[in-house]
C-alpha cells in the first residue's frame, strides 16, 4: 500500500479495490433500467388451465404431501411440451415448437421408478419414442456435491444456446440443511440465477410438512419458505381421496383458486392418472357409461327422450327408475347431449 493510502485508507483504494469498483460498476449498469430497451411481450411457457404459471427466467415450486401425485404432474408438464395429437396432460399447455432443450433430474426416486415415470411420460404425449431434446436423469442415491456439479455442469452448457425448460423432482436433496438461511438463500439466488442464464423456468419439487391442530402444511424448513419468496408460481397438490387438486394463491400473476384448478386421479385401466373434476365421475365409471349409451344407441344415430327411455330400459334390462338416473349421470357427464334437431346423441 503506497504512503497516501496508508495515511487516508478511505481515499485512495488499493488498485484490487479499483477493479473490483470497476466492475461493479459495469455489473449495475447492465442491470439498470433503460426506457428506450422494452423486453419482448411475456410468454406462457406452461398454463394450467389457461392461466399463465411459468415463463422464462423465473422459478416455479410445487409443493405436496407425500404421494399426492407431484411425479404426474410433472410428467403431464413434460408431456404437454411433446404431445402428439389429443392427449391427456392433466390441464397443463405448452410448446416446443424450436425443440429446445428439457432437463429433468430426479433425485427421489429408485432406478426402476424413474424409468417408468419417464416411459409414462411418454405414453401420456402419444409417442413411440421421446425427442432427442429431452434429457431426464436419475441422481437417486448419490453424494449432495456430485448433485450439485452435474445439475450445474448441465446447466452451464445450455447458456449460449438456452432451453426450454427444467424441472428438479427434490429440491430439498440439493441442500445439506433446509433450515440454514445462509445456505438455502444462496442456494436459491443461484438457482434463479440459472434460469435467468439459460432464459427458462425451473420447476422444482419440495415436500410439505404435516401441521399439527388441523392448520394448513407448510413446506420444509426455511428452504421452503425462501422458495416461496422467490418463486414466480406456487403451485400446491392437495389430494382428497383418490382425487388430487392443483391450486395457488400466491402467484406474481393470475392466481389459481381453489376449485378452479386441474384435478386428476389414477387409472387402474389406462396405468396412469387422468384428468377429472371433483365430484363427479371415475376414469372407470365413465368408461363403463361410455360403453352402456354405445349398447343403447347400437341402432340409433339420435332420439327423443321418451324413445330414448324406452330403448335404454330394453338394452341395458333395467327398471324405469335405474335407466332415469344413468339417463342424469350422462348428461351430468356432458356424455349425453342435445343436438340442434333437439334430440340426444352421444356426445361426439
Amino acid at each position: 500500500m503506497n504512503a497516501l493510502a496508508h495515511e487516508f485508507p478511505d481515499v485512495l483504494p488499493e488498485p484490487a479495490d479499483l477493479a473490483e469498483e470497476e466492475h461493479l460498476k459495469t455489473l449495475l449498469a447492465s442491470r439498470k433500467f433503460d426506457p428506450d430497451k422494452p423486453p419482448g411481450p411475456i410468454v406462457p411457457v406452461f398454463s394450467f388451465n389457461d392461466v399463465t404459471t411459468c415463463t422464462c427466467g423465473n422459478l416455479t415450486t410445487i409443493d405436496a404431501p407425500a404421494k399426492a401425485g407431484k411425479t404426474a404432474i410433472l410428467g403431464g408438464m413434460m408431456a404437454a411440451t411433446m404431445k402428439h395429437g389429443k392427449v391427456d396432460t392433466l390441464g397443463v399447455s405448452a410448446e416446443n415448437p424450436n425443440g429446445l432443450p428439457l432437463l429433468h433430474f430426479d433425485t427421489e426416486q429408485s432406478r426402476e421408478d424413474h424409468w417408468r415415470a419417464v416411459d409414462q411420460i411418454r405414453r401420456r404425449a402419444g409417442l413411440e419414442k421421446l425427442p432427442d431434446w429431452y434429457h431426464s436423469y436419475w441422481l437417486a442415491g448419490m453424494p449432495l456435491k456430485d448433485i450439485q456439479k452435474l445439475i450445474d455442469r448441465e446447466i452451464a452448457a445450455l447458456i449460449r444456446s438456452g432451453a426450454h425448460s427444467v424441472f428438479i423432482d427434490g429440491l430439498a436433496d440439493l441442500v445439506v440443511n433446509v433450515n440454514d438461511p445462509a445456505e438455502c438463500n444462496d442456494f436459491v439466488a443461484r438457482l434463479h440465477g440459472s434460469a435467468i442464464a439459460i432464459k427458462c423456468p425451473i420447476v422444482g419439487v419440495i415436500h410439505q410438512n404435516p401441521s399439527p391442530n388441523g392448520k394448513p402444511n407448510k413446506t420444509r424448513g426455511h428452504l421452503g419458505s425462501q422458495l416461496e419468496r422467490k418463486s414466480e408460481s406456487n403451485l400446491t397438490l392437495e389430494k382428497k381421496g383418490e382425487i388430487t387438486t392443483i391450486w395457488s394463491l400466491k402467484q406474481r400473476r393470475a392466481p389459481i383458486l381453489k376449485g378452479k384448478g386441474p384435478c386428476f386421479q389414477w387409472s387402474t385401466i389406462q396405468q396412469m392418472h387422468v384428468s377429472c373434476q371433483v365430484g363427479e365421475f371415475t376414469p372407470e365409471q365413465l368408461d363403463r357409461m361410455r360403453d352402456e349409451l354405445e349398447d343403447i344407441f347400437h341402432e340409433h344415430p339420435a332420439m327423443r327422450n321418451r324413445d330414448l327411455e324406452t330403448t335404454a330400459i330394453a338394452a341395458l334390462g333395467k327398471g324405469q327408475r335405474t335407466i332415469q338416473k344413468k339417463l342424469a349421470d350422462y348428461r351430468k357427464a356432458k356424455l349425453l347431449v342435445k343436438s340442434v334437431a333437439n334430440l340426444w346423441e352421444i356426445a361426439k
